[in-house]
């Protein structure tokens, strides 16, 4: 993220929270060897989090909530929110008001990802970054948490699992026709 006075944040499909929970501990990890900005060249984080699943948001606010206490981050982030919508439909907020988005592995879930890229670069500022992110058709698992839990913690392989079995699901819902994997031309 940019040095600047503001950066507001869009998460589109963020789940239970992962990316803003990564972003404060990634922020929170400063120090002069370079491991993470400093907490004082970032001011003003507003952060939210969009996602369809009502349940899904409810964890994201108490995992932000438990991860903020304590954190030299907290002080910075003036707005952290979770709205509920749908990537479908023309998102909630004005042309050009984001700084930074994110959409990790939706464009998948999404009816009409080219409509979903549009909102997502409608809504963001001249000069703002997009980061868009999706599996490749068929691929294989297995090598991806292979490589994961050779550097994990033990309860990051447990959660690694967990994402494995998940796994499973997708490739089920593929074939009932709720989740599409695209290929590099599409």
């Amino acid at each position: 993220i940019p040095k600047g006075d503001k950066h507001r944040i869009l998460d589109a499909g963020c789940g239970v929270g992962n990316f803003v929970v990564w972003l404060l501990n990634r922020f929170s990890n400063e120090g002069p060897d370079g491991s993470g900005p400093s907490v004082n060249e970032l001011q003003n984080i507003e952060y939210i989090g969009f996602d369809y699943v009502e349940a899904a948001l409810e964890k994201a606010k108490q995992r932000v909530s438990s991860q903020m206490k304590g954190t030299k981050l907290s002080s910075k982030i003036t707005r952290c929110s979770f709205v509920n919508g749908d990537l479908n439909k023309r998102l909630p907020f004005d042309n050009n008001s984001f700084d930074f988005s994110s959409g990790n592995l939706v464009l998948s879930y999404v009816d009409d990802p080219l409509f979903t890229l549009r909102e997502f670069f409608r809504v963001l500022s001249p000069g703002g970054r997009a980061v868009i992110s999706s599996l490749k058709h068929n691929p294989d698992l297995g090598i991806i948490f292979n490589e994961y839990a050779k550097n994990a913690q033990e309860d990051e392989v447990d959660k690694a699992r967990e994402l494995l079995n998940n796994a499973g699901g997708i490739r089920h819902r593929v074939s009932e026709g709720y989740f599409r994997f695209y290929s590099a031309g599409e």
